[in-house]
């Protein structure tokens, strides 16, 4: 049975998992950024981030030398479920 993930404005999803061999494991182990997932024919299916980008370490190090307000995930959450 594929885990429930708490309903979002109202509708339940449903998240698929796959499971990676020992040797899929291990490449992507060994990886920092980024890697590309391809169907068995070629065709790009997505990407796969390892931590974080370049691009979103340094926005990150921006907001926090700023005076803009930040948020815990606990309180933007809140924030959303008032809206439904």
């Amino acid at each position: 049975m594929l885990p429930r993930l708490e309903p979002c404005y109202g509708v339940s999803m449903i998240m698929v998992q796959l499971v990676l061999s020992e040797e899929q494991m291990k490449l992507l182990e060994r990886e920092s950024e980024r890697v590309e997932i391809l169907a068995p024919t070629g065709r790009v299916l997505g990407d796969f981030y390892c931590g974080f980008t370049p691009e979103e370490v340094q926005r990150a190090l921006e907001v926090r030398k700023s005076n803009q307000p930040t948020f815990t995930t606990e309180e933007v959450l809140t924030h959303l479920r008032s809206l439904s």
